[in-house]
């Protein structure tokens, strides 16, 4: 009995050495520090590692062990891949775009000498796992089933108390400092990071619990989400035909639209004598004051032109073309012409790319707005004037 408790136990360390070495060297291929909370990550592996003390001999155990480490090691080298292409690690609801992901799939994607050493960590693994087997021969003694079942029991019990207690102080910790943020969310703050804020997430959570929670908020809080009965009402509502005419419909056919987005601005720049213009515009035209709006700049355009959220890395145009139908300048591609201008590079956030992705026909930069003449520096006093920039473009 004790030679078979001490096979189990070396399988037991081994198993949590492996795992929390994968872990590392992730965190060290994407350039993160290590997570802060790791001490979740290390009792949900103790939680695994415990049901092997419930098996009878040890050749199980070691395939049971084999079996969950491919799967963290899986994890973990697609987290590399998917960061290395996409600036973003691996999310659940990626795989609903497996299809689409598979039509820009290249082997160039794949880092082969990283693929080649988890190959040689498996092995190794393995080699690892059944050496006590040639080391430490039983006797044919064994431990009773009633022993088996209590004995890993308890240690699958005691480490996952041990992981629920600290993953509900964490929680309730976040949720006391954001409490604001998920007032109206239908998840703690732990969910509701982990699904907006992947990355951040990822490095403040550790690899395995970040994925627990995307676990529980696409599946068990999802089924809560569908059973609510706003959700289902809107549900219904959008399932209907729309009958988008209304009082404004029509009023501005045939005319041109001007859309100018203005960063950093706030309200009290809009003043009667000195911006007469964008007060007309506040308060004789049409102010819509529930909108989203993201603290990048970039971001806000796509969101401008798209009408809708991007993820935190934005568009990934080296690896990626898409397509935007529903685009403000596609729609109006239809009946207008389509210009995008703006006093910078094309190359500055990548806008020559993207705004081509948008529909716009014409994209006019600094090169083309003031052509042969040196652009404007930051931090310097020589910007160009908006109203001069307005009257080139005119």
């Amino acid at each position: 009995m004790r030679t078979i408790l001490l096979k189990k136990c070396y399988q037991y360390i081994i198993f949590i050495i492996a795992m929390i070495f994968i872990e590392f060297f992730t965190f060290r291929k994407l350039d993160f520090n290590f997570p802060e909370y790791f001490s979740l990550d290390f009792l949900f592996f103790c939680v695994f590692a415990s049901f092997i003390f419930f098996f009878k001999r040890s050749f199980i155990p070691n395939i049971y062990l084999m079996i969950v480490f491919l799967l963290f090691m899986i994890l973990s080298f697609t987290n590399i891949v998917m960061f290395n292409i996409y600036g973003n690690v691996f999310s659940i609801n990626m795989l609903f775009d497996v299809g689409e992901g598979m039509d820009v799939f290249s082997w160039s994607f794949i880092p082969l000498k990283t693929m080649f050493f988890y190959i040689f960590i498996y092995v190794l693994m393995g080699v690892l796992l059944v050496l006590p087997s040639f080391k430490w021969k039983s006797k044919g003694l064994d431990y009773s089933l009633e022993f088996r079942l209590v004995f890993s029991t308890f240690l699958v019990g005691l480490s996952l108390c041990a992981f629920s207690f600290l993953l509900i102080g964490v929680e309730k910790k976040y949720n006391n400092r954001y409490g604001a943020i998920i007032e109206n969310s239908k998840y703690n703050f732990m969910q509701y990071y982990a699904s907006t804020s992947k990355n951040s997430a990822f490095k403040k959570f550790g690899m395995a619990t970040f994925f627990l929670e995307e676990y529980n908020v696409y599946t068990i809080d999802k089924q809560a989400i569908e059973a609510d009965d706003e959700y289902n009402d809107l549900r219904g509502y959008f399932a209907k035909p729309q009958n988008t005419d209304s009082e404004f419909t029509g009023i501005l056919r045939d005319k041109n639209v001007i859309t100018i987005l203005a960063e950093s601005i706030q309200p009290f720049a809009i003043n009667e004598y000195l911006t007469p213009t964008l007060y007309h515009l506040l308060n004789n035209g049409l102010n819509f004051t529930n909108n989203y709006s993201y603290n990048k700049t970039d971001h806000s355009e796509m969101i401008s032109f798209a009408g809708n959220k991007f993820n935190e890395s934005g568009l990934q145009t080296h690896f990626v073309e898409y397509q935007f139908p529903f685009s403000l300048p596609n729609l109006l591609n239809k009946n207008y012409k389509t210009q995008y201008f703006h006093d910078n590079v094309g190359s500055f956030y990548r806008r020559s790319e993207f705004n081509k992705m948008f529909g716009f026909e014409h994209l006019y930069f600094h090169d083309d707005i003031y052509p042969g003449e040196d652009m404007w520096s930051w931090g310097s006093a020589n910007y160009t004037p908006d109203l001069q920039t307005m009257n080139k473009i005119v």
